[in-house]
């Protein structure tokens, strides 16, 4: 299978990750560590956030948000994801924009969204508020070295789930 020019750029913002915090990521870093142009980079992309956001949707999420298994087992490949790949994930969410979480947010949202579509509006407001602290909570440990594992986390996100949405997931494992 061909390599397109967003997946070469892919990859060279993956092994810069690698060493580098995003923050600290140029384009022309980016550019420079493929054997493309700038121009090219901007046929497709505005910015580094942008190639980001194709990055985080064609390589990130699919590892462990994916219509084929469920809310805990994406929590599980998560938190192995975050585990294993440390100092990776560390220079990913150094970004003064919190553009990876975001991601991750709106990903989580859509995802649970798609798979429990008789939310009420009460329930999907509850259900951001709910997920977004728990995304910074999780995150927040990260940083600090504090990761639990999927099993503990899973367990203090059903304990602290308001009861509006308990009926709705944690009844609902499969």
């Amino acid at each position: 299978m061909k390599q397109t020019s967003q997946d070469t750029f892919s990859q060279s913002l993956n092994q810069l990750l690698e060493i580098t915090s995003f923050e600290d990521i140029t384009t022309l870093q980016i550019i420079e560590n493929t054997n493309l142009s700038r121009s090219t980079f901007y046929r497709y992309f505005d910015d580094k956030y942008d190639l980001l956001t194709y990055y985080f949707y064609h390589t990130i999420a699919p590892l462990f948000i994916n219509e084929n298994i469920t809310y805990y087992e994406s929590a599980q490949r998560f938190t192995d994801y975050c585990q294993n790949n440390r100092t990776y994930f560390m220079n990913i969410i150094t970004d003064s924009q919190d553009t990876f979480i975001t991601l991750l947010y709106h990903k989580y949202i859509q995802y649970m969204s798609k798979h429990m579509p008789s939310l009420t509006i009460t329930q999907y407001k509850v259900l951001q508020i709910y997920l977004h602290g728990t995304l910074t909570y999780a995150i927040s440990l990260f940083r600090k070295n504090e990761m639990l594992s999927a099993k503990e986390l899973i367990y203090l996100t059903e304990l602290s789930m308001p009861d509006i949405l308990k009926d709705v997931f944690v009844n609902k494992k499969d």
